[in-house]
């Protein structure tokens, strides 16, 4: 199944929430080990994703959490 790039942003932001709160993070713990601030995870969590963290956002999560990139895409 193929999604729009609009759809794919949306499923990558969702699924981080998902991840934090299944992980019982802040805010605030989410974002420092994504080296982010707690702005650009709010905005990503609001299905915001900004050029300058796309692709870090992706790796970050995949190297800090050990999970399959292809985790952020699954609906």
């Amino acid at each position: 199944m193929k999604f729009c790039p609009e759809e794919q942003t949306r499923i990558v932001c969702t699924n981080v929430k998902k991840l934090r709160k299944s992980l019982g993070l802040s805010e605030e713990k989410m974002a420092e080990k994504l080296n982010i601030s707690k702005n650009d995870l709010q905005k990503i969590e609001k299905g915001i994703l900004s050029e300058n963290v796309k692709v870090d956002v992706l790796f970050r999560v995949r190297d800090n959490f050990n999970l399959p990139l292809d985790y952020l895409f699954i609906p």
